[in-house]
């Protein structure tokens, strides 16, 4: 599989009312380490900067990788996330029990 290795990260929509609706600091918190980036929430795509293609090759996202994001603190002084890497090569989710907003609609891994 080909290392993917993107200069800028969009956030997905669902995301954007949760956070400022400014250049923010943020920080990835992945595997017990960080990485800082930068938060373009004052642009029409919503997306990290270009430091995000740091986070990726230190993690060798490959195409076919999944990050989870977990929104952990948004001010705008600082955002930061927990992010969750499950690599193409795990086996299959399934969303017919849920999509994940709640415990009870928990997506399954088998």
């Amino acid at each position: 599989q080909e290392i993917l290795i993107c200069h800028s990260q969009f956030l997905p929509t669902t995301i954007v009312p949760a956070l400022p609706s400014a250049m923010v600091p943020v920080v990835l918190t992945c595997c017990g380490k960080n990485w800082n980036t930068v938060y373009y929430g004052d642009r029409t795509g919503k997306r990290f900067g270009p430091s995000w293609k740091k986070f990726a090759s230190d993690n060798e996202l490959k195409t076919g990788d999944c990050c989870f994001f977990e929104l952990m603190e948004s001010t705008m002084a600082q955002i930061k996330f927990k992010v969750i890497i499950l690599r193409g090569d795990l086996p299959v989710l399934r969303f017919a029990e849920g999509d994940g907003e709640t415990p009870e609609k928990a997506i399954i891994i088998e």
